[in-house]
């Protein structure tokens, strides 16, 4: 009987601890600067890529011409996209299909999904969407988004 009271008392204390240091964390707790932002992109307004055919996308957060940006793209199978570069890098992470992406260093990655690769402010870069399915993938630039392609 006493070593279950000294184990609740233990607890009680353990408790009060924690409930006085989430008290002090609530009180440290910054005050957001943005607005939530959901968008369902089943559902969402694709748009067309400009210069490449078989290319949409939605914008999700930031405005991609002049601050840093986040957007979800969809290639259809087979879709070649050409040698190109960007001034921002590009932070990219694969839902469907298979990207198959060449860089001017010589390195060649086969982006799946659940892969992620980043690719530099810099690096011309040129590839295509694997046949048999589409590729939809997430990107981050954190510069605005500008394309230059590359003869």
């Amino acid at each position: 009987m006493k070593t279950q009271r000294f184990l609740s008392r233990i607890a009680l204390f353990v408790l009060a601890s924690i409930g006085s240091s989430g008290q002090a964390l609530a009180q440290n707790k910054p005050t957001p600067t943005a607005s939530p932002i959901f968008i369902d992109t089943q559902s969402a307004q694709w748009q067309a890529c400009e210069g490449l055919p078989g290319c949409k996308f939605v914008p999700l957060r930031g405005n991609a011409k002049r601050e840093a940006s986040e957007a979800m793209f969809q290639l259809g199978a087979g879709v070649i996209f050409p040698k190109h570069w960007h001034t921002s890098a590009e932070h990219v992470v694969v839902l469907q299909g298979r990207l198959s992406m060449n860089l001017e260093n010589g390195e060649r990655y086969s982006v799946g999904p659940g892969a992620f690769l980043y690719n530099p402010g810099g690096m011309i870069h040129w590839g295509d969407c694997a046949p048999g399915a589409a590729c939809v993938y997430y990107v981050y630039d954190d510069q605005p988004y500008d394309v230059h392609l590359v003869d």
